[in-house]
C-alpha cells in the first residue's frame, strides 16, 4: 500500500519585538495553551508536523521556550531551529 511520507511543516517566527507568526501570518501569543491550539489548527489533521522555529537574535530565550512548550502541549515533538546571519 502506498504511504504518503510528506511531513507538514509549521514555521514559527518570533520578531525582536516579540511578535509571533505561524507560517508567515501574525499569531497572537496569549498563553502557551492558546498558542498550542493555534499550532494544532495550523497542523490540520497532521499528527506529527515538523515545527520550525526562527527567532530574531534579539528575541528573548523565554519566547522560544514558550513556543517549545506550546508545541509539547499540542503533542508535537519534532522541533527544529533555523539560523540567520547577522548583517
Amino acid at each position: 500500500m502506498w504511504q504518503n511520507n510528506y511531513q507538514k511543516k509549521i514555521e514559527i517566527g518570533i520578531s525582536s519585538d516579540l511578535r509571533y507568526f505561524i507560517n508567515g501570518q501574525p499569531a497572537p501569543f496569549e498563553s502557551t495553551f492558546d498558542f498550542a491550539k493555534s499550532l494544532k489548527n495550523a497542523a490540520g489533521g497532521n499528527q506529527d508536523p515538523v515545527i520550525i522555529i526562527s527567532a530574531d537574535s534579539n528575541a528573548t530565550h523565554q519566547s522560544v521556550v514558550h513556543i517549545m512548550e506550546s508545541a509539547r502541549m499540542a503533542g508535537f515533538g519534532r522541533i527544529t531551529f533555523t539560523t540567520q546571519k547577522s548583517n
